[in-house]
């Protein structure tokens, strides 16, 4: 329960600051709102290279980080929101010409996105 408190806290003060950097396109928002995308991809692009060497390798270290990154990267979550957040994100780094930073976003998503179906490939078979 304390998660999901947690978790949900995290998840509307996130809205509110890319809500924040849409109104206020010369403020401090749209720098945060860059700079905690920045953070969320450069964390990506570090455990997708460890999730398939995980799925490559063999052995008990691999066994138990395979298991980790499968529970963490192939959870359950609520689709609707899941991409109201994408969108939001989306909208607030165009709206606020962040492009770089727009195109880097949406590379992680797609790179996120075959590393979770291999993921889940993996499982299935």
């Amino acid at each position: 329960m304390k998660k999901k408190l947690i978790s949900g806290l995290f998840l509307m003060l996130w809205m509110a600051l890319l809500i924040a950097a849409m109104v206020y396109p010369q403020g401090i928002f749209p720098v945060l709102a860059a700079s905690g995308v920045w953070v969320a991809c450069l964390l990506t692009w570090a455990v997708i290279p460890v999730a398939l060497a995980a799925l490559i390798k063999n052995g008990p270290l691999w066994q138990e980080l395979r298991a980790s990154l499968l529970k963490t990267i192939t959870r359950k979550e609520n689709v609707f929101i899941s991409w109201v957040m994408r969108l939001l994100i989306v909208v607030s780094l165009a709206w606020t010409e962040w492009a770089i930073t727009l195109v880097f976003y949406l590379l992680t998503v797609i790179a996120f996105w075959i590393t979770r179906n291999q993921m889940a490939q993996q499982v299935a078979a």
